[in-house]
């Protein structure tokens, strides 16, 4: 049912969208969006700026790259090698500083100060470098928690999955702020599977995302100031991937899949009608991978 809805949408988008004319020629480079990176060809890419080509960090297309993650000074990149069971981390230039033996990261991300790699396995926060102050993950979280972050202000966020004969399988949305213990539950209201949450390096900006198939999402909502109420929510009329949300910029950088199957970074911005409007597409991305980050 959910595939079938997904494609109405799709067909919909193909017969009726339009050329958006007021979208700008990119001439000078956007302050905003620099150093992202994303995977083609099971190497990791990065983009320095908006008009600038795109550079390999990596030359090594045989080793299955997952979890993609710059730290705030994008100096360093750290990812998942599926198939040797390795935290990898680089520096821009793609050489190995540290590896860190895990079987399986769910989740991984930077510190504000760049100076901790935080990852998600078995659901517990762990921690290379210095632990950080932030609230832990309850020993007994009610299910399988399957995505975590933290924000630059400490505050945790984690999706917990449960199962039951009546429901199936649901998803509950767990935040809990630096230095408190209340949980503050938000729960799967959408014809999806929650799978995605995801702290931007703004404070506490936060996206959640909805998947229809595979780490395709077709639906995210993005908060800020661990509010309860989105400050806006979005479905586009293709696959998306990895959205990432900035209050202070009013902007929002995500992976899409085109009904080509090719893959492209795009930023939107937010108006003042509370609407997106799209000010960035990169060129196609060939053989793409559904991991993508910005900060």
């Amino acid at each position: 049912m959910k595939f079938f809805f997904h494609f109405l949408l799709v067909m919909l988008f193909l017969t009726s969208c339009e050329k958006n004319e007021e979208f700008p020629e990119v001439t000078e480079p956007n302050p905003e969006l620099k150093d992202i990176i994303y995977i083609e060809n099971n190497d990791i890419i990065l983009l320095p700026d908006t008009i600038a080509d795109p550079f390999h960090v990596t030359n090594t297309p045989e080793i299955t790259k997952l979890r993609i993650k710059i730290s705030h000074d994008h100096q360093k990149i750290a990812y998942y090698d599926y198939i040797a069971k390795l935290i990898v981390i680089l520096n821009r230039s793609g050489d190995t500083l540290n590896t860190i033996t895990v079987p399986y990261a769910k989740s991984l991300d930077w510190s504000l100060d760049d100076q901790t790699l935080y990852y998600l396995y078995d659901n517990e926060i762990h921690f290379f470098g210095d632990s950080l102050d932030c609230p832990s993950i309850p020993q007994f979280p009610g299910g399988n928690v399957i995505e975590a972050s933290i924000s630059a202000n400490l505050d945790l966020a984690y999706i917990v999955e449960q199962f039951s004969f009546e429901q199936g399988y649901t998803q509950e949305l767990k935040i809990i702020a630096h230095g408190s213990t209340d949980i503050i539950t938000i729960e799967n209201n959408q014809n999806y599977e929650m799978t995605y949450v995801n702290f931007s390096s703004n404070e506490s900006d936060l996206t959640v995302g909805y998947e229809w198939l595979n780490n395709k999402l077709a639906y995210a909502e993005c908060y800020s100031g661990l509010s309860v109420t989105p400050d806006f929510n979005t479905q586009f009329n293709f696959d998306f991937f990895c959205p990432i949300y900035r209050s202070d910029l009013k902007c929002m950088v995500l992976g899409v899949i085109d009904s080509w199957s090719y893959h492209k970074v795009m930023a939107w911005k937010l108006n003042q009608d509370n609407q997106l409007k799209l000010f960035y597409e990169s060129s196609n991305i060939y053989d793409g991978s559904s991991y993508l980050d910005w900060k």
